[in-house]
């Protein structure tokens, strides 16, 4: 019974990908192929872009407390220049260091912006720039687009053509008619998405890039690859879910 069971949904997802491909008369093993690929270069795009958009949220919070932003190294040199443990002339030195510890325009107008900053409050105008997973405004703010990045997996369906307008046919209705396991129906197109569309199959490679990006491991970053797959595929099953929904 079992192996019947696995044989029908196997036999249903392979109807369900060749009902993807049908919709485009173009669709070859060559097209899928290179879809795949750029949904992995899109996939790092989005990691890369969600762990240089995310220390943002430290930055914004500290210059809404009147603080700067400044490393570990340079606050110990801040305090030690605020306590006479240091010479003075060691300033001009240090602000060179904050202003170059991130990339702006104008230079000489960021040093002047640290030297006047610490002029008005000390060292006690500064606090130390935690790493992205150690900052609590930087993970809020990286979760919410991750968030955001799961439901456009939601809404994309089991269509890489992002035709919103095209009609779903309740294919599943049909399915149920045959003399076969309604738990196996339900399950295949439950994840039907997941089989018919490429660009659910470089998903998961998004957690992994965020989670090697924000360590600095590669290794770190292959180990969290598995943890998108329970992610993309509640992705497909909601996204089957919400068409059912919306045709009853």
């Amino acid at each position: 019974m079992s192996s019947s069971w696995s044989h029908t949904v196997w036999t249903l997802l392979k109807v369900a990908h060749k009902r993807s491909r049908a919709r485009s008369k173009k669709s070859n093993g060559l097209v899928i192929f290179f879809s795949f690929l750029g949904a992995l270069g899109f996939s790092f795009l989005i990691a890369f872009a969600f762990t240089l958009v995310a220390p943002v949220a430290q930055e914004v919070r500290a210059k809404r407390q009147n603080y700067l932003l400044v490393s570990a190294k340079n606050l110990e040199n801040l305090i030690a220049l605020d306590q006479r443990m240091a010479a003075r002339d060691d300033l001009a030195e240090a602000f060179s260091d904050i202003a170059f510890d991130r990339i702006y325009r104008d230079y000489e107008k960021r040093k002047a912006e640290v030297q006047t900053h610490f002029e008005r409050y000390g060292s006690a105008g500064f606090i130390e720039r935690n790493d992205l997973l150690e900052s609590p405004e930087s993970c809020s703010l990286l979760m919410l687009l991750l968030a955001m990045w799961w439901l456009s997996l939601v809404l994309q369906s089991d269509g890489m053509e992002l035709d919103t307008t095209r009609r779903r046919h309740p294919m599943w209705e049909y399915f149920l008619s045959l003399p076969i396991a309604q738990s196996a129906v339900f399950s295949a197109e439950a994840i039907a998405p997941l089989i018919a569309n490429p660009f659910y199959w470089g998903a998961p490679v998004v957690i992994a890039a965020i989670a090697g990006l924000a360590s600095g491991s590669m290794l770190i970053g292959l180990a969290a690859l598995p943890l998108g797959v329970p992610l993309v595929l509640a992705a497909g099953v909601c996204a089957k879910a919400l068409e059912v929904l919306i045709m009853l």
